[in-house]
């Protein structure tokens, strides 16, 4: 087998190999970080809620600015969405740190940590489409087929953490304070996407620099095909995927390249 067959192949068989450590490990920590709080799961809605709901008050009271008709269901669906994003990528340098002990004293296997991770967000968000689709209901929204275009996102958006995370994920051991920096990166994202905004309020003539960011691609494709009943912009998504995909087999790649500087920094 090539090298360049490898390189996309490794990461499905990987998978392959350890579907039941994963599946296992996807367990044992969904079980851990969610029902073991006395909030449960009741807390992966109950936090982006509160934004989105803070985020309605100062839009709608303090700013007079709003989406029209569907304001509220507008804002609390982007801050869902917003969610699954940020807690996946602000948690990709602890993601290898807390295995440290078994990653320096054993052969244990990276990739069923990266998948277990995104996986765990994954099922989450699950749970956030649900109360989306709850919310897009009770306000009133008319589902149109484009709809059916919700899958396509999610496997874009998918696909543009994973790349993130698998790229990430290695400067937690390296860099240790890279937490903080990825989590002001985060935080300044938040603000630079069209979350609790337009997109047609930034200015034209720094539209090119704000469409950089890939957030500012999926948030009003979502947008489009959830509230507003069109098609979204199929090449600027397409744009995003083919960049995207790319990065996730070479993050995995690098991921095992550079396992034998893990014992030394371990």
């Amino acid at each position: 087998m090539s090298d360049i067959t490898k390189f996309f192949t490794t990461p499905f068989e990987e998978f392959f190999r350890y579907r039941e450590l994963i599946f296992y490990q996807l367990k044992g920590e969904f079980k851990r970080k969610h029902f073991g709080k006395i909030l449960g799961p009741a807390w992966w809605i109950g936090e982006p809620l509160a934004l989105g709901i803070m985020f309605v008050f100062i839009t709608s009271f303090l700013f007079k600015e709003n989406f029209g008709e569907y304001h509220t269901i507008t804002i609390i669906t982007g801050v869902l969405i917003w969610h699954w994003f940020s807690r996946s990528v602000a948690g990709s340098p602890n993601l290898l740190l807390g295995f440290r002990k078994e990653l320096a004293m054993t052969n244990f296997p990276i990739y069923p940590l990266i998948f277990t991770s995104i996986l765990n967000q994954l099922m989450v968000f699950g749970f956030s489409l649900i109360i989306i689709f709850v919310g897009l209901l009770i306000s009133g929204v008319t589902l149109t087929p484009y709809v059916l275009y919700v899958p396509i996102l999610v496997i874009i958006q998918l696909t543009m953490i994973t790349a993130i995370v698998t790229n990430i994920a290695k400067f937690g051991i390296f860099v240790r304070d890279i937490t903080q920096v990825i989590t002001v990166i985060v935080g300044i994202m938040f603000f630079i996407s069209p979350i609790i905004y337009e997109k047609f309020l930034v200015p034209i003539e720094y539209r090119f620099w704000y469409d950089l960011n890939p957030l500012a691609i999926l948030l009003p494709a979502w947008r489009d095909v959830l509230i507003n009943g069109v098609q979204p912009d199929l090449i600027k998504l397409g744009i995003l995927f083919v960049i995207f995909l790319p990065l996730v087999f070479y993050g995995f790649r690098s991921l095992i390249k550079s396992r034998a500087e893990y014992y030394r920094r371990l």
